[in-house]
């Protein structure tokens, strides 16, 4: 893992988002800088925040089943 602190547009390509949903995640909590009008994201902080948000396989397939079961009996 890279360490230090980088623009929002490196971070982006970093985690593999784009730009735009980015700040998305900077207005939900993530955190990061403001240095002379520049926003600045750790490595660290951004590898934390997708980690928090990480949905293992059992809990997709579980809402999955559920919308399914939903669905079936008429909404």
């Amino acid at each position: 893992m890279p360490e230090g602190w980088v623009k929002v547009k490196k971070a982006a390509q970093y985690a593999g988002i784009s730009e735009r949903t980015l700040w998305t995640w900077l207005s939900s909590g993530l955190p990061y800088a403001r240095v002379g009008g520049t926003a600045l994201v750790s490595y660290k902080d951004l590898d934390t925040y997708i980690r928090k948000h990480t949905v293992n396989r059992n809990e997709v397939q579980e809402i999955v089943e559920d919308v399914l079961r939903t669905l079936r009996k008429g909404g």
